[in-house]
């Protein structure tokens, strides 16, 4: 008699299969997750290609912003004109304000006259170089003054001055008063069309600039600043204000080897876009560019003149390095 054999056990109930499924599945699901993963920062290293800009009608301004420094109109040296005379009156100070005429110092000259130096126009101390009981030397002033009225003073480059012309509109701010928050008004009153090399000293030592002399009238500052000599103030002026016109920030304006400009066009980042930039030594060998024509070139923003329309978006900007998706 024999007995009977087993059911053999079906292949899904077997251990086996489970172990088989369920590694099956893990891979599975790690292979989808690798490649989403490697899309999506395949994406995210195309970010950039979605950052644009709005080309819209503007009002462009051109200005040129430097620092300068409250000078006086006219600044006069005086001086003794005896020898070995001895000063006996000291009748002002630094920031008195003195009318023509008026005795400033007195000498005893010895055997020879006694002299007077008297303020020889309408003006303000700004330097007192002696003190009573003093010898000075002839070749050394003793006291120094300028007209009552100052001006701001600035130095100005070769490619500044050219756009610079008497009566633009200025605008000052003074760092040191009142944290440099308010601002005042002023004008261009002389441009001056020789170039002068300005000696003044510095913590290194001395040094020269070179540049156009520019005056601005200061009738705007507060009392409290204004007939302080030398101190800095920062200044804008206004150069040229167009009218609105179609513009758009200078980053997103390219430049080819033949120095003609373009922009490039927004792509659709999408699979194929990232397939063909991927085996592209350059992303910009895959996008598509627009040749435009560059008009009045604002401070902010620059003018289209030709090959864009109101409200078009193009790209802000190409990394410098954009190959291989930008991944490298």
């Amino acid at each position: 008699m024999s007995l009977p054999k087993p059911k053999k056990k079906q292949f899904y109930k077997r251990w086996w299969f489970w172990t088989l499924l369920v590694l099956g599945t893990i891979i599975v699901v790690a292979v989808v997750a690798g490649l989403s993963a490697y899309q999506e920062s395949q994406r995210e290293a195309y970010a950039y290609l979605e950052e644009t800009v709005s080309v819209e009608k503007r009002v462009l301004n051109k200005t040129i912003s430097t620092d300068g420094e409250i000078t006086p109109e006219q600044h006069t040296q005086l001086y003794t004109s005896l020898p070995n005379s001895k000063i006996t009156e000291v009748n002002v100070t630094v920031g008195d304000e003195v009318t023509v005429g008026d005795v400033l110092i007195k000498t005893d000259g010895g055997p020879a006259p006694d002299e007077e130096i008297e303020a020889p126009f309408d003006g303000r101390v700004l330097a007192v170089h002696t003190f009573v009981g003093d010898v000075p030397s002839l070749a050394i002033p003793v006291i120094e003054i300028g007209y009552r009225t100052n001006h701001i003073e600035f130095l100005a480059s070769e490619s500044e001055v050219i756009d610079l012309n008497e009566g633009q509109h200025v605008t000052i701010t003074i760092p040191s008063y009142e944290n440099g928050d308010d601002e005042y008004d002023g004008k261009v009153t002389f441009v001056d069309v020789q170039k002068q090399t300005i000696a003044s000293s510095a913590a290194s030592g001395a040094v020269a600039e070179s540049g156009y002399v520019i005056h601005v009238n200061a009738d705007d500052l507060p009392e409290a600043v204004r007939n302080i000599i030398g101190i800095s103030v920062d200044v804008v002026v206004d150069i040229y204000e167009t009218e609105s016109v179609l513009s758009i920030e200078p980053s997103a304006i390219q430049y080819d080897d033949n120095d003609e400009a373009f922009v490039y066009i927004p792509p659709v980042v999408d699979d194929t876009f990232i397939a063909e930039a991927t085996v592209a030594e350059d992303v910009t060998d895959v996008l598509q560019q627009k040749e435009v024509e560059v008009g009045f070139k604002g401070d902010e923003y620059y003018e289209i003149t030709d090959g864009l329309r109101d409200n078009e978006n193009v790209l802000l900007y190409i990394p410098s390095n954009s190959g291989a998706g930008g991944l490298f």
